[in-house]
């Protein structure tokens, strides 16, 4: 039975959802006027079809005889009648003020109530009652629906339509202008008047009321955009992050009058203790040189959004898990914290301190200075990573200095080590590595003297032109890692142009030579290591087949003569002995 009734229910929902949708409609305003024209709408519906269903109001005379039939019996009997008018035309008026308003319509479905009134309230009271004091209740609800529904014209046309039809009834019913034991059409048009007075006044106030709340946001958020057009100046200025703070708090404590002390806590990198970085006046001062901190999540207020990451506000006097009286800020009425958060990370609070105890009690204004303080976060956000950033800016310049002295130190080695192979290279060559190539006659012939020009180029390590008696010498210094180990020269005819594209054809040849010729005498060197092992291995492998120490002896001097070419071997094992001569100069 139960689960039947919940599906029922479901059901009826469902169905109510559907047909008093407000989907059409994109605000909050707007869909609470939809809702409010629905409510109003089914209400006047349901209560006059309960009245036409129920009460037996209505005078109807059948056969001579006078009885009372209820307002649906009228209307099923005489659908032309007045009654039955009115009856039909509140159900055609109903649908058509839903289907307007589910059409996203509300300007026109607003218009519905109103005519329902007007017509079960204002026309049915006048019509079928003798004293005009009857429907001028029901008037001034009109007008305050027609202020509800559509502002102050909806007054202006409740009270014309009342009134009118007021007129018009008293045109048939001669108590509406003398009734010597009630109210009078004058009297009831002054009280609609005085109501529609009322009723604008009332209306008047609500919109000046909620004009001057919404001043006061504009104001409050315009000191908020003050403080945070100056911190994004200060931020594109790559201000220091202390410095930011203090202007911060030192503007917010200036603009917001209700507040009297503003201070900064941020979070240590461990996640402990939140540490006071900026604080207002000479108090303020006075906490920041003794390095005051709380801890996280401690029985404070700071503590406490440090460890939620939500706005706290606590009144001095009442006690509670996180109020903690400060004698130093003995003053404080109430006392409100935001959490500075980027994202899940929580890097402190902000912390704003009130004599008024009422300071914070605006919602609006709490979500300005939390806005405010979500601005913070990000400025020190990013005056944090800009000064991580320039840190390790400097550790890298630090290790790029560094490696580049490395670098040249091994480069200067390089070139010691390079110098000197060639210079043990050469040493082999008394009288040097060089040829001389004539491509008039086409002879090759190898040189051993330095010219002078070649002796040049290498001595200044540049380029050198000579001019001759009909041609022009060029001589260029080879290097290897930066080491001059020779030279080269050329000669030309001396009316051939020398460009500067032939020189940097001239400088990158005697590059490639230069690595070229390094490569080669690495080759060579390589060779005679190879081949330097290759006997040491075989001399081994001699004096490791021979077991006799006198046969590895000889072994060893023969290995010795083959290798070296050397004239004459003694090998000799045992202790060294003096000669007669040293022993007599040792007292032997």
């Amino acid at each position: 039975m139960t689960q039947q009734s919940n599906l029922s229910q479901s059901f009826l929902r469902g169905v109510m959802a559907r047909v008093f949708t407000t989907s059409r409609y994109d605000t909050p305003t707007q869909k609470y006027r939809a809702q409010a024209i629905y409510a109003v709408t089914l209400l006047i519906l349901i209560t006059m079809t309960l009245y036409a269903i129920s009460v037996p109001d209505w005078e109807v005379e059948v056969d001579g005889v006078e009885e009372n039939w209820t307002l649906l019996a009228v209307a099923l009997e005489s659908p032309t009648s007045t009654p039955g008018l009115l009856f039909y035309s509140l159900y055609i008026i109903s649908i058509a003020t839903v289907f307007f308003t589910r059409q996203g319509r509300s300007d026109i479905g607003r218009f519905g109530p109103l005519f329902q009134w007007y017509m079960v309230g204002v026309v049915f009271m006048a019509y079928f009652s003798r004293s005009p004091g009857n429907p001028s209740g029901a008037a001034v609800i009109l007008m305050v629906m027609g202020a509800f529904m559509i502002g102050n014209w909806g007054i202006v046309l409740g009270l014309v339509a009342s009134f009118g039809t007021l007129i018009a009834r008293s045109t048939t019913n001669e108590f509406y202008l003398n009734n010597p034991d009630g109210p009078t059409l004058g009297t009831m048009g002054l009280q609609i008047i005085g109501g529609a007075i009322l009723v604008y006044l009332f209306l008047r106030y609500t919109q000046v009321f909620r004009e001057e709340g919404a001043t006061e946001v504009m104001e409050e958020q315009s000191l908020a955009t003050d403080v945070v057009s100056q911190i994004a100046g200060m931020v594109s200025e790559r201000s220091s992050l202390d410095k930011l703070l203090d202007e911060v708090v030192n503007r917010i404590n200036n603009q917001f009058a209700s507040v009297y002390h503003t201070q900064v806590f941020l979070v240590d990198d461990g996640g402990v203790n939140a540490k006071l970085h900026a604080s207002t006046g000479e108090l303020g001062q006075r906490l920041l040189d003794r390095g005051h901190s709380l801890r996280v999540g401690s029985r404070s207020v700071i503590g406490q959004v440090t460890l939620r990451g939500q706005s706290v506000i606590a009144r001095a006097g009442v006690q509670d898990d996180v109020h903690r009286r400060n004698e130093l800020l003995s003053e404080t009425a109430v006392e409100a914290a935001f959490p500075l958060r980027i994202g899940d990370t929580i890097l402190g609070a902000l912390d704003l301190q009130s004599r008024d105890a009422t300071a914070f009690d605006d919602d609006n204004l709490l979500a300005t200075l939390q806005a405010l303080a979500d601005s913070i976060s990000l400025a020190i956000d990013n005056i944090s990573q800009f000064e991580r950033a320039e840190e390790r800016l400097k550790e890298n310049t630090v290790l790029i200095e560094e490696t580049q002295r490395a670098l040249r130190q091994v480069s200067r080695l390089n070139e010691r080590l390079t110098g000197r192979a060639w210079t043990d290279y050469l040493a082999e060559h008394e009288e040097g590595i060089g040829v001389s190539v004539d491509f008039g006659t086409d002879t090759i012939t190898p040189i051993a003297e330095l010219t002078s020009s070649l002796r040049d180029a290498m001595q200044v390590q540049q380029i050198v032109q000579e001019d001759a008696d009909d041609h022009q010498i060029i001589a260029i210094p080879l290097r290897v890692a930066g080491r001059v180990i020779g030279a080269m020269e050329f000669e030309l005819s001396k009316d051939q142009p020398f460009s500067p594209q032939d020189l940097d054809l001239v400088r990158e040849v005697s590059e490639r030579f230069g690595l070229a010729v390094e490569n080669a005498r690495l080759v060579d060197e390589s060779q005679r290591t190879a081949h330097r092992e290759a006997l040491v291995n075989q001399i081994s492998s001699r004096l490791q087949a021979t077991n006799n120490v006198e046969a590895m002896l000889n072994e060893a001097a023969y290995s010795v003569q083959e290798a070296l070419k050397a004239q004459r071997v003694a090998i000799r094992l045992g202790p060294a002995r003096p000669t007669a001569r040293q022993s007599t100069e040792n007292g032997g």
